[in-house]
């Protein structure tokens, strides 16, 4: 490491210079969550008392790995029944199911309440109680839409072997084919309504840390999915029914909501990997700031033991505070003295107090000073209380 060269750290919002979307006013170093010029709100998420570098070590190793779990099922889920429809097979449903599996208990984890030092578990669990549940309950759509997806294909499959054996040009599905198929579209739609959801709950967790470009792009992703599903649903499905040009719509709205879903889902798999990064980069800073203050420590009890070795081995003797005031008048206490005195350190004991009044002077010295004239608030003679 060159000499003198600092480390680089991660920036925060404010320090990043974050200014109001409205007036353009500086916002770095407020903690409102309001501009104090227009009144607009500074940030779309709910603010927080600590940030995601507080967590423990072990809750954030599990939510980078479930980061990447995340975008690797998400992936796989959407690539495998692509590869199933064009090649004609049922492997890569089955591989697709696998996906499936593994998406729903990324799901299941990465909404565990968050863990955090200033937060109590039972405060941490009532946090999106509801929505939590929900994800969870969505995200077990995806493998029934992979079970019935391959079911639907093998049934087309078989139709066509017999169709080709016996010379027929054409081929019949089942009835209860064509019901397992339409389930199958009815738990992709569920899943993809839960994939909104969580997208919306996972960017909480990127407000937590103070990443608000991390929350945006996924509340971006959330509305480019939801978008995607209507528009699909509405072009494909609803506009035929009327013919003519509104069906050329309906066509060209429903290649939007495609291409929606794609999008969304490519934003969301960039801002899985983006969250999985700064879960690393949350270890890293808790680990620095917990070898801190383990080296303070450190420092401390070698001063300390270093102190304790600089006191003589003998007791010294005890001085008498009586000895640091004049003889007493006649009927009367004993009068401050009139001078400052000085007292050197080590003629205290160990466990000794330095007297009342006593100033330090020097390292090696203490001071008392000299008593002025008595005051109001000096002790009164017969009942030793303040004088009222």
């Amino acid at each position: 490491m060159v000499p003198g060269a600092t480390i680089p750290q991660r920036k925060t919002r404010d320090e990043r210079g974050l200014r109001c979307r409205k007036c353009n006013y500086d916002l770095a170093g407020l903690q409102h969550a309001r501009c104090p010029e227009c009144g607009t709100p500074t940030r779309a998420g709910r603010q927080f008392s600590d940030t995601i570098a507080e967590a423990p070590v072990g809750y954030l190793h599990r939510l980078a790995v479930v980061s990447v779990v995340l975008a690797l099922a998400a992936l796989g889920s959407t690539v495998s029944p692509l590869v199933g429809l064009v090649s004609l097979k049922i492997w890569p449903f089955a591989v697709g199911f696998l996906f499936a599996c593994l998406w729903a208990g990324a799901v299941f984890v990465v909404t565990m309440p968050r863990q955090s030092a200033k937060l109590s578990p039972e405060v941490a669990a009532s946090e999106w109680r509801r929505l939590r549940w929900f994800n969870r309950m969505c995200s077990l759509a995806w493998p029934m839409t992979f079970i019935g997806l391959g079911t639907w294909m093998s049934q087309v499959l078989a139709a066509v072997a017999a169709a080709a054996a016996v010379g027929a040009p054409t081929f019949t599905i089942p009835a209860w084919a064509t019901v397992v198929l339409a389930a199958s579209v009815l738990f992709l739609l569920v899943g993809l309504v839960g994939n909104v959801t969580l997208s919306v709950q996972v960017a909480d967790l990127a407000e937590w840390a103070n990443d608000t470009g991390l929350a945006n792009r996924l509340r971006g992703s959330a509305w480019l999915l939801m978008f995607g599903v209507v528009a699909v649903l509405m072009g494909y499905r609803v506009a035929p029914n009327f013919g003519g040009f509104v069906a050329l719509l309906g066509v060209i709205f429903g290649s939007l909501g495609g291409l929606s879903l794609l999008a969304g889902l490519g934003i969301f798999l960039f801002s899985c990997c983006q969250m999985a990064t700064m879960s690393l980069w949350a270890v890293s800073n808790s680990r620095v700031s917990i070898e801190r203050d383990q080296r303070m420590a450190e420092k401390m009890d070698r001063e300390r033991e270093f102190a304790l070795r600089q006191r003589p081995n003998a007791p010294a003797p005890t001085i008498d505070e009586s000895a640091f005031f004049e003889p007493p008048k006649p009927g009367g206490r004993p009068a401050p003295a009139s001078a400052p005195i000085s007292v050197p350190v080590s003629a205290l004991a160990v466990d000794q107090p330095a007297p009342r009044g006593a100033l330090p002077h020097g390292a090696n010295e203490l001071v008392i000073p000299a008593r002025g004239p008595a005051t109001p608030y000096e002790l009164d003679e017969s009942h030793q209380e303040p004088i009222r």
